[in-house]
């Protein structure tokens, strides 16, 4: 019988409250599974609290079986929080080293990455140098990695975007952006909202020091907006949101949109803190375990 992922995910919500109800019942084992969220990182605490630790709530409250481990793929995160605030996060290395010395015998790794660009594919291939130590080691997908995923991230963003829905206001979406072929996703995300009616909204990323150029092109030539919504697509919202999108100087999004004569709202939000971001990460951790099975 093939479950659907609406399914799987109820049965495993039954499951983790079923072993909650009876844990003064019996003695409680250490788990030897473990899920390793694993995340670029940042050093900003606030957003680091709702958006990475938003993600990995979310997935703790479904695998009540599963031990969470939180992993930086950003060395440079790793040593700023141990040196600013004696605040230790691993690495991949000495997550997995450590579940093996802890008897871990299955490993499941969610990254929350936006995209599988080269760095999550760098960061893969060092993971499963130790597949071999674990009866199974799991790999999952991040947030957007098929046409069907990032028209449900889009969904998410005219869901956000809703309090702006007028017809003088264009949403523009600052992505990261990278150097491998995923990096069209952009692109093909603003193709969806145009085509299924949501002209008005615009993708562009840090990367391309031409977004700007573009968008504002287009608004422009098609006339009407006087006002302009910023709002990332980031996990978190760090250094990129706070100086790229809404910083004083010259490059800023927030500045280059002002200059050109609109009026800009900034919207400080890491995509894992909405709610429906941090469920597509559940089911992207279910459907790895489901699919393996």
């Amino acid at each position: 019988m093939i479950l659907s992922k609406r399914n799987i995910l109820v049965g495993a919500i039954l499951l983790s409250l079923a072993g909650s109800t009876s844990l003064c019942a019996k003695k409680i084992e250490p788990p030897k599974k473990e899920i390793i969220v694993a995340s670029y990182g940042t050093s900003y605490n606030k957003t680091r609290t709702i958006t990475i630790g938003g993600i990995e709530s979310a997935i703790k409250e479904v695998f009540a079986d599963y031990r969470v481990e939180r992993v930086f793929t950003a060395e440079m995160f790793i040593k700023r929080l141990m040196n600013k605030e004696l605040v230790k996060v691993m690495n991949i290395n000495e997550a997995l080293e450590k579940a093996l010395k802890e008897g871990i015998e299955e490993v499941v790794i969610q990254p929350t990455f936006v995209l599988p660009g080269n760095e999550l594919k760098e960061f893969f291939n060092e993971a499963k140098k130790y597949e071999k130590k674990f009866k199974k080691m799991i790999i999952a997908t991040p947030l957007i990695n098929s046409e069907e995923d990032m028209k449900k991230v889009a969904d998410v963003f005219i869901e956000r975007a809703e309090e702006f829905n007028d017809n003088q206001t264009a949403i523009c979406i600052m992505g990261h952006g990278n150097d491998s072929d995923s990096n069209k996703m952009y692109k093909e995300m603003e193709a969806y909202l145009h085509s299924i009616g949501k002209t008005n909204f615009f993708v562009g990323t840090v990367h391309e020091a031409s977004s700007t150029d573009t968008i504002i092109s287009e608004l422009e030539k098609r006339g009407g907006y006087k006002n302009v919504v910023l709002i990332p697509m980031m996990i978190t919202a760090g250094e990129h949101i706070i100086s790229d999108m809404a910083g004083d100087g010259d490059e800023s999004w927030k500045t280059i949109f002002t200059k050109a004569g609109y009026n800009v709202t900034c919207v400080f939000e890491g995509m894992g803190q909405w709610y429906s971001i941090q469920r597509m990460f559940v089911f992207k951790t279910l459907e790895a375990i489901s699919l393996d099975e």
